[in-house]
């Protein structure tokens, strides 16, 4: 049974912000109400990442056939001859002249054809979802192992790192799930198409931007577009010892371009990725090497931070723990 609710902020990302009982902390930045949530529960729409056979044309073949599911327990034929599920997917144009038979070898009504036409029409497929746990999810734990123990390293004054192949590796992952977190937020959607829409007077309706939605998270999964050359940047680390930490939101990923204090590098792309990790993505000086640079900050810096990431929040917040003092976390916000 497909799954109805899809989160557009992954929970294996939420995870890093779990407290000791395994809650989050989720600010309301519009009623200003402070909730301690289960992650599961959280940053999710029904159906958001599924797709039904209007998106027919976007999807490879092997994805096609789980639209006709509800022909299994049917023989199909066309023309007197038994079709192959391929079959069935190649000539669907043709349902009308399809003849459906029972286990029994009866025919079965037009009415109960016309029903299972429906069915097949309108059953919702989380390819989109599934697509995004297997291909990039799977990988995060690994991700953020490599990277906090880089952090601590970094503390402890004792670097050793990996080879420069597997260092890539896991590099390139690290960038392909946040600019997934990027892709995947319906809120940068809306954002662009808004901004569209105001520039050049266009009326875009809902399902329109539900199919744009689609095609560019499936391109997205693909390989067949992405947002950002990656080969063109290094990627920066901002981190924090354990007094100090990065919050997070509904929506994580913010472009901006941002320089440092002392640090010769500006930001263009930032991401919590732990309390303790944001990353940023910064134009490459040298095209032909991949670098990673480390920065620790102080707790003003970080309070500069939060600042900017509230900023992007759409209605929420997450910290990792209970904020007792918003100003100290760069905040000039009152909570009930």
């Amino acid at each position: 049974m497909a799954k109805t609710k899809h989160h557009y902020v992954p929970q294996t990302y939420l995870k890093q912000w779990e407290d000791k009982k395994g809650f989050i902390w989720l600010y309301n930045t519009t009623d200003k109400t402070i909730l301690h949530r289960n992650r599961k529960s959280i940053f999710n729409e029904k159906y958001l990442y599924s797709i039904t056979l209007n998106e027919w044309n976007l999807l490879p073949p092997e994805e096609k056939k789980l639209f006709i599911e509800p022909l299994k327990p049917f023989k199909v034929f066309l023309n007197g001859k038994i079709l192959t599920s391929q079959e069935i997917i190649e000539n669907l144009s043709h349902w009308d002249e399809f003849e459906i038979k029972k286990q029994d070898n009866s025919f079965i009504k037009s009415r109960q054809k016309d029903d299972l036409l429906e069915k097949i029409r309108n059953t919702k497929h989380p390819f989109i979802e599934d697509a995004y746990s297997e291909q990039i999810e799977s990988s995060w734990h690994e991700i953020v192992d490599f990277f906090e123990n880089y952090r601590k390293m970094i503390i402890d004054n004792n670097i050793t790192l990996p080879d420069a192949n597997e260092l890539k590796s896991i590099a390139d992952k690290l960038v392909n799930f946040i600019l997934s977190l990027y892709t995947r937020n319906p809120y940068n959607m809306s954002h662009s198409i808004n901004r569209i829409k105001g520039k050049y007077s266009m009326k875009v309706d809902d399902p329109t931007i539900k199919t744009i939605f689609e095609i560019i998270q499936l391109n997205f999964l693909n390989g067949d577009r992405y947002l950002f050359d990656t080969d063109q940047f290094n990627i920066q680390f901002i981190f924090t010892t354990e007094d100090s930490y990065f919050i997070t939101t509904d929506n994580p990923v913010f472009i901006r371009g941002i320089g440092m204090e002392d640090v010769n590098f500006k930001g263009i792309l930032w991401c919590p990725i732990t309390p303790n990790i944001l990353v940023s993505l910064s134009k490459k000086t040298d095209n032909n090497y991949l670098c990673i640079h480390p920065h620790m900050v102080n707790k003003e810096t970080i309070k500069k931070f939060n600042s900017i990431i509230y900023q992007n929040a759409e209605k929420y917040f997450v910290s990792s723990s209970e904020i007792t003092d918003m100003q100290d976390m760069g905040f000039q916000l009152i909570y009930n």
